[in-house]
């Protein structure tokens, strides 16, 4: 069944939109579903679009103006030419409300910033993703993502798209909170309750990836328990058995902020241990900007925020298993990067070389961003 929102006047809007809530909400087969919206003096019209979960949706916007429209949440980009229609499709497998939002082609870059096309792409060989989230006391989760024919290559972010590798992004209830560089990630701080959690894979290029014309993706739900206070001293140190260092240097993200690359000696990152009994040389790291403890490294990469125009300390300490921060020679094992955001554009290059340690480095600036209206998913 295909249903078509098209621009009415305002006597015929009404009917229509309630024939497009009824073909969104009625039946329990998934269908398939065409929407035409219309972009005039950057206002969309209809501004709400209805549909049930694990229906196939193909929106189709015709805009004014050249630019780009994004709908958030579900990580979908069409660049738009004036007067022309561009088309996205994917499949709703999550629920929510979701925005839709216009980038003017003036200011308007791809989220990631690299300036390429951001239309999926459909994986060149059989490719699969699967997802486990554990809960630990506190708010936190920690994220396994296990894939079949695809690789993370954080080293080639922004670079061209590569069969076979790239990165993850993650969600929390149909909202991004960021880029994933390994197979497994740590999510701090999740609101207390039972949420739906999402990763995406996407090739270098940040193009979602496509397989059999469907996203390659993983969800799963986890319950969070309530933080509670914060008590008990601060752990004692654990001298390392032998010889152990880190190094960090950070390079610029197009999309605003910078990527960590830590390297570590001596030391093995072992995520899959986490909460348990101490190991020698066993451990994660602890990433904290300008003092304040940010979040928990699981892997040699991490995507930082943009942070506040000026200089900023980032500092890597080693942990071990249990908690407890590592020293030699007793001194605490860490590394510390400073870098500078700014609030002028970047060059669009994305990330650096991976080479050594990176200073007074430019952030992008945020590009404009229309708010047009919304997705609505809802359970089938």
């Amino acid at each position: 069944m295909t249903g078509t929102l098209m621009r009415r006047s305002a006597a015929a809007l009404v009917p229509l939109a309630l024939l497009a809530a009824a073909a969104a909400c009625g039946g329990s087969a998934p269908e398939e579903l065409t929407f035409d919206l219309d972009i005039s003096d950057r206002v969309l019209e209809p501004d709400v679009v209805r549909v049930k979960q694990e229906d196939t949706v193909t929106l189709n916007f015709r805009s004014d103006e050249p630019g780009s429209v994004h709908v958030h949440g579900y990580d979908v980009e069409t660049d738009t030419e004036a007067g022309q229609t561009a088309a996205v499709s994917f499949a709703a497998d999550a629920t929510g409300s979701f925005r839709i939002t216009f980038h003017p082609r003036a200011a308007s870059h791809s989220e990631e910033g690299s300036g390429m096309s951001h239309e999926p792409i459909e994986a060149e060989a059989p490719v699969s993703v699967d997802l486990t989230a554990e809960a630990e006391q506190g708010g936190g989760v920690n994220l396994r993502i296990v894939t079949e024919g695809w690789r993370f290559a954080p080293w080639n972010v922004d670079k061209a798209h590569t069969a076979g590798e790239g990165h993850a992004h993650v969600y929390v209830d149909g909202e991004k909170v960021g880029r994933v560089y390994g197979s497994n990630h740590y999510l701090k701080d999740l609101e207390p309750g039972e949420r739906s959690i999402r990763v995406t894979l996407n090739a270098n290029s940040h193009n979602a990836l496509l397989v059999n014309g469907r996203p390659a993706e993983a969800m799963t739900t986890v319950t969070v328990t309530d933080r509670g206070p914060m008590t008990g001293p601060e752990p004692d140190p654990v001298e390392a058995q032998s010889q152990m260092s880190a190094s960090v240097a950070a390079h610029t993200d197009a999309a605003g902020g910078h990527i960590i690359q830590v390297t570590a000696a001596g030391f093995t990152f072992s995520p899959e241990n986490v909460g348990r009994p101490h190991a020698a040389g066993q451990g994660y790291g602890s990433v904290s900007i300008d003092g304040e403890a940010h979040t928990r490294l699981y892997e040699p990469w991490l995507q930082l925020p943009a942070l506040e125009p000026g200089m900023h300390t980032i500092t890597v300490a080693l942990l071990t298993n249990d908690h407890r921060p590592y020293s030699w020679s007793g001194e605490p094992v860490e590394a510390v990067v400073t870098v500078h955001s700014g609030d002028q554009e970047g060059d669009g290059e994305g990330g650096s070389d991976t080479g050594g340690e990176h200073e007074h480095e430019t952030a992008a600036a945020e590009p404009e961003e229309i708010p047009l209206g919304s997705l609505e998913v809802h359970p089938r």
